[in-house]
């Protein structure tokens, strides 16, 4: 599998895989979003209570295998979207953006650059997936304007599942 270490975007928007230099950045945006990231139970602000846990996640982290891109817009630190690979050449994607930052349309375009990338370069042939909880409305419609399909109800844990690509497991 090729990872870009740097997606372009388009003229305002580049993922770029994180390093040790961004960890002030992804702390401050975490910290000052916490009821933000918090609103739908993702555990995302609980993860990193600290600037020592944000460097952890990246020296040590708990899924080596997550390609983990931070969002920049015009080299403004805004949020990150990243894959978990599954060993079907499958992945799940993930995201949060700072609330400050939302209605830009920074998400939907970082959401659809990477999958693309990751269905048409990167080998995850058999498509990307994604889980969202179901009264987050805001992500649902990323996802849709993205391409992706609904594959639940919302009958587990209410949350729905999504799918892009071909997905012999995922239907």
């Amino acid at each position: 599998m090729v990872v870009p270490v740097e997606l372009i975007v388009d003229d305002e928007i580049v993922l770029r895989l994180y390093t040790l230099e961004d960890v002030d950045v992804i702390f401050d945006l975490i910290d000052r979003n916490r009821d933000h990231l918090n609103q739908f139970a993702e555990g995302t602000s609980d993860k990193y209570l600290t600037r020592e846990s944000v460097v952890e996640s990246l020296v040590d982290p708990p899924k080596p295998e997550k390609l983990r891109y931070g969002i920049w817009v015009n080299d403004t630190y805004v949020g990150t979207v990243n894959l978990t690979p599954y060993a079907i050449k499958q992945a799940e994607v993930g995201c949060y953006l700072g609330q400050e930052f939302q209605r830009h349309g920074y998400m939907t375009r970082s959401v659809n650059c990477l999958v693309d990338s990751a269905i048409n370069e990167m080998g995850f042939e058999f498509g990307v997936v994604a889980e969202v909880h179901i009264d987050n409305t805001a992500s649902r419609s990323v996802l849709e304007r993205c391409g992706f399909h609904q594959l639940t109800n919302g009958e587990v844990l209410e949350h729905l599942f999504y799918g892009k690509g071909e997905l012999p497991l995922g239907e």
